[in-house]
């Protein structure tokens, strides 16, 4: 797993323990994975996540004056959650920068690899 940079990666685990994710379980990992990114915990997106899970649906409603990325990532983070909450390829991508393509190309690799 790639991490932008050190802050990431403590991020990164430390929303794994919040949320008791098991080494096997890619979708709450790829999600944590975008989740701690540095464009989106800026957005303090830690306190959506629980032991019980993640709350997108109050995350989503919250991103609505962030960013094109932000939005696209958090979106993305919920699709890969859980494949009810839909995310449009051309949305997510079209905004982002080269670090956050390589954020969510890697997010998905978590995912389905």
């Amino acid at each position: 797993m790639k991490f932008v940079d050190k802050l990431h990666r403590e991020e990164f685990e430390k929303l794994v323990k919040k949320c008791n994710a098991q080494p096997g379980e890619k979708d709450i990992r790829a999600a944590v994975y975008l989740l701690s990114s540095p464009l989106l915990s800026r957005k303090k997106t830690e306190r959506y996540v629980h032991p019980c899970g993640i709350r997108f649906s109050e995350l989503l409603d919250n991103a609505g004056a962030w960013s094109c990325s932000e939005r696209g990532l958090a979106k993305l983070a919920a699709s890969l959650f859980n494949s009810s909450w839909k995310a449009d390829v051309n949305d997510v991508f079209w905004s982002l920068d080269a670090e956050n393509v390589d954020l969510a190309l890697e997010a998905l690799r978590i995912r389905f690899q």
